[in-house]
């Protein structure tokens, strides 16, 4: 039985919990080591091919110290040693936020140091520096395998021989969770909190309004509200208070709430794909809405969201944070993908390499 150490975002953020869940139910004959915290570990002990290494504050503390003294000397060195092979699975893990070199830094603590390295499902930036980008083309060298799921962050890397594209991995999430019965007057719109992106903050009282009058617009054709929170710790469920208590009297009694723990996985998956709109902030809910082929409107944060609309060909279906305040309820162009089946099989090519050693 091979032993794979699995690294990514693994703080009980649904599109990265996703990923989880998928890559160890599809190598069931696989041993997975997963290092997470204390706090955040029940939402991944469901697997029985997974074994649960506690980021306790002690091994967290003691790990700091001997980081400090060399960036060698970590926990995740050690149980790569244990390990056959490194997958690191996400989305937005390389990223440069900073212009004071701390991402760059941060590449150096990366995984895979000690056992050949697989990354799956990865884009790359929004980055600022030029110097950020030979860094990563060098340590994204090392990989045994690279696989993109955009056809922009691919162009940054093309020429290094380790690399390919294929499309978000939760594309394929069908096959483990199947669309539920369409709720014929549900609508989810799923939130993020501003507040937590200097870059983004500008934007947030117009965002709040937007959300505000989403709900004013289908809680008056008669359909359920549903505020969707993916991730309690970046700040969605703080987000979702703040948006209900700018909502009038009116409507407050009005508007549900979901919201996503861990362990919920499927049921909120499975709540998204029964929605008959979704409004989408968080990635992840304007891909499920794609998947399951419901009207979606994503609204545009970040450039992986438009750069994932541009390979589907519709960047249009879209309404960016400029044009939150200007933007037309009653004129919504919804987005969907024609191709939609080609995108589900081509999101299962990301596994490719890495079924020649694990199935």
């Amino acid at each position: 039985m091979k032993k794979v150490i699995l690294r990514g975002f693994f703080y009980e953020n649904l599109g990265d919990d996703l990923f989880y869940h998928m890559i160890v139910k599809r190598y069931p004959k696989t041993k997975f080591y997963l290092p997470v915290i204390d706090k955040c570990k029940r939402a991944y002990s469901d697997e029985k091919n997974v074994k649960i290494i506690s980021l306790n504050k002690v091994v967290r503390g003691i790990n700091r110290v001997f980081s400090n003294i060399s960036s060698k000397f970590n926990i995740y060195n050690f149980l790569e040693k244990h390990g056959d092979l490194v997958v690191l699975i996400g989305g937005s893990l390389f990223q440069e936020k900073a212009n004071d070199g701390s991402d760059i830094e941060r590449l150096n603590e990366m995984p895979g140091r000690k056992k050949p390295l697989y990354i799956l499902g990865v884009n790359f930036g929004p980055y600022k520096t030029q110097r950020y980008l030979e860094k990563s083309k060098e340590y994204l060298l090392k990989a045994k395998d690279v696989c993109f799921r955009d056809e922009s962050s691919y162009g940054l890397f093309k020429e290094l021989n380790n690399t390919r594209v294929a499309t978000d991995i939760i594309f394929g999430i069908e096959k483990l969770i199947p669309a539920n019965k369409i709720n014929p007057k549900l609508c989810v719109i799923s939130v993020i909190d501003f507040s937590r992106n200097a870059a983004l903050l500008k934007y947030k009282q117009a965002y709040l309004k937007f959300i505000v009058k989403s709900i004013e617009k289908y809680s008056n054709m008669g359909y359920t509200v549903m505020l969707v929170s993916f991730c309690k710790i970046e700040g969605d469920e703080d987000a979702i208070e703040e948006i209900i208590e700018m909502c009038d009297e009116s409507y407050k009694d009005k508007v549900k709430t979901y919201l996503y723990k861990g362990e919920n996985w499927k049921e909120t998956v499975e709540l998204m794909s029964s929605a008959s709109y979704i409004i989408a902030t968080r990635f992840h809910s304007m891909i499920l809405g794609l998947v399951y082929g419901i009207p979606t409107l994503p609204i545009i944060y970040n450039e992986k969201s438009l750069n994932i609309l541009h390979d589907l060909k519709c960047e249009d279906c879209c309404v960016k944070l400029e044009e939150l305040e200007s933007y037309d309820l009653n004129k919504i162009r919804f987005a969907k993908a024609d191709n939609i089946n080609e995108v589900k099989v081509k999101s299962i090519e990301q596994f490719k390499v890495l079924d020649n050693l694990l199935k």
